[in-house]
């Protein structure tokens, strides 16, 4: 049986490849891909994102909200950290502290807030 992260590895098909000249084209793609349902799709683009471009804050986050919703808590809680320290923002802390809340991570959780 193969995991979310083993078919993610398998990439996009078709189209999505053709569509998706940039970073700014592919994270449009992912999120239209989250949007329809298409998780796996969608994954894979998020990852080339923050492959290509391990600065983009809101890649991190996006994926990481991804991840969450597929109950990948571990890499979801790794992306949400390097959102943090690239953006820590106050939506990106809550998003994150729930996500321990949920994890029952209360030292992490701790942390997260204090920052």
């Amino acid at each position: 049986m193969f995991t979310f992260v083993a078919k993610l590895r398998g990439g996009a098909r078709g189209d999505d490849e053709r569509r998706t000249d940039s970073t700014t084209d592919r994270l449009a793609l992912a999120r239209e891909l989250a949007t329809a349902g298409e998780p796996l799709r969608a994954a894979h683009h998020y990852s080339a994102v923050v492959e290509a471009d391990p600065e983009n804050a809101t890649a991190h986050r996006e994926y990481a909200a991804l991840l969450a919703e597929q109950s990948y808590v571990e890499s979801a809680a790794r992306h949400y950290e390097r959102a943090l320290s690239l953006a820590g923002d106050e939506a990106v802390r809550e998003e994150y502290a729930s996500l321990l809340a949920e994890k029952g991570e209360d030292r992490k959780l701790a942390r997260a807030a204090a920052d």
